[in-house]
């Protein structure tokens, strides 16, 4: 070979080597395609296991309808859910102007069952198969920002407006008959105005969140002209019974009124004076308890139904405050998860158990292979919590590792959930760790 040849099949040589690991990976890539193209993955189901999509974000409002039927606005899915009073999916619908999703946020029927749904700049009416029928609001160029809507047995149509410190009438075809309040704190004047319903007298009722109190109004039809008439207003800041912090959803009964206090995260329930009569809830996510509740109806059957769009859940009661039902997919319940964030199969003696790592919960929950509840592993004999954000948890035949993330460290179990050991501390150095999110072993 002589030195122009060689010179020139090195240089060649060199080019090669250059490609080569480009060639390799184009090959590596199509082969891993191919490899994933083979694979097929099939749906079974969801844990926890529902009879139908409980699944809200931001549920802001709920109402029920002649025949029972629960309505739920799913605020930021941008869709209302029908369900029966016993939870069982019926129906559902987006929420849609054009081409743009709007997010609902407040619901009501009338006495003919279609659904009246406020958005952020106008009302629109469904049939109750989600039909939709009609949009309507203000006739002007002035601003309109629907908060709550309400419709009585007459045909009219009641909405609160947060921009224009007021709420409007209109018919169930959408004809604006009159506005009613303006800014301040006085009566029949409001500065922030959310809630508004309706009772079997003609009387409609109005929170003012910013005010802390409800506010009672008459209406009256006379010689064809619709007059609106203040008649009694109560509530004052405050945790006391009577007083509110922050008043939001509110609704009535044949006999009584129930209004959301926000902040204080409970119901309380007046006469049609506004006389006290009874209260429910703290904060918290069991049963019974709210944080941030927004929305409340009540149906025919004496039931009442409060919207929990922070916890993403509906709640039922008894009229007196008797908890009935909890409609949630996430919670701190066994067999749901708040935030699940890792988890671990273990198949032995033709079991398979899987292993979750719960960590908002600070939890770890064991199932089996049909989503069935077996264990929480969450505190000590004592009482004392076990972790501070579970991120992960591996497994093998015989112990269960956990990365305590906040703690900074690992845990180490049976797969009973016994407590066995732990290491690790806080640091960069050997046996040191810096939130460990990440466990697996074989």
């Amino acid at each position: 070979m002589t030195i122009k040849t060689e010179r020139r099949f090195l240089y060649f040589f060199g080019k090669f080597k250059i490609f080569l690991p480009c060639l390799f990976l184009l090959c590596l890539t199509l082969l891993s395609g191919t490899a994933l193209a083979e694979d097929n993955y099939r749906f079974i189901r969801m844990w926890p296991t529902l009879q139908q999509p409980w699944y809200f974000s931001h549920p802001n409002d709920v109402a029920t309808d002649s025949l029972g039927y629960v309505y739920v606005a799913d605020t930021d899915n941008h869709r209302v859910q029908k369900f029966t009073k016993d939870g069982q999916f019926v129906s559902q619908w987006n929420i849609i102007d054009g081409a743009y999703y709007y997010n609902p946020r407040s619901i009501a029927t009338d006495n003919r069952d279609f659904v009246y749904v406020a958005t952020e700049n106008s009302v629109q009416k469904y049939t109750s198969d989600g039909q939709f029928v009609l949009k309507f609001g203000l006739n002007t160029e002035e601003n309109f920002s629907p908060r709550a809507v309400d419709a009585d047995s007459t045909g009219l149509v009641y909405v609160t407006d947060t921009a224009n410190f007021c709420f409007h009438v209109f018919t169930e075809d959408g004809q604006h008959l009159l506005s009613y309040g303006d800014k301040g704190s006085g009566d029949g004047k409001f500065t922030e105005p959310l809630g508004i319903a309706s009772d079997k007298n003609g009387n409609v009722y109005v929170t003012d969140a910013a005010n802390h109190c409800v506010q009672k109004f008459q209406t009256e039809i006379a010689a064809g002209q619709l007059t609106v008439r203040f008649v009694v207003r109560w509530g004052t800041q405050g945790n006391a019974d009577g007083q509110f912090d922050i008043t939001i959803g509110i609704c009535t009964d044949n006999e009584s009124v129930y209004v959301v206090d926000r902040k204080n995260d409970r119901v309380q329930k007046f006469d049609f004076s506004g006389t006290f009569i009874s209260k429910w809830g703290k904060e918290g996510s069991g049963d019974g308890e709210f944080y941030a509740p927004t929305g409340v109806t009540a149906d025919k059957d004496g039931y009442v139904y409060v919207a929990g769009a922070s916890r993403n859940r509906i709640q039922k009661f008894f009229s007196d405050g008797q908890f009935a039902a909890n409609w949630e997919s996430r919670g701190s319940m066994n067999g749901r998860f708040e935030m699940p964030s890792g988890m671990a199969i273990l198949e032995k003696s033709g079991n398979t158990f899987v292993f979750v790592a719960d960590k908002n919960n600070d939890r770890i929950q064991k199932f089996d292979e049909n989503g069935q509840h077996l264990q929480t592993w969450e505190k000590t004999e004592s009482g004392e919590p076990l972790f501070d954000t579970p991120f992960d948890i591996a497994v093998n035949s015989s112990f269960a590792y956990v990365a305590d993330h906040a703690n900074n460290r690992i845990l180490k179990f049976s797969l009973s959930g016994e407590f066995l050991g732990k290491w690790g501390e806080s640091g960069a150095g050997n046996s040191q760790f810096s939130n460990p999110q990440r466990n697996r072993s074989g």
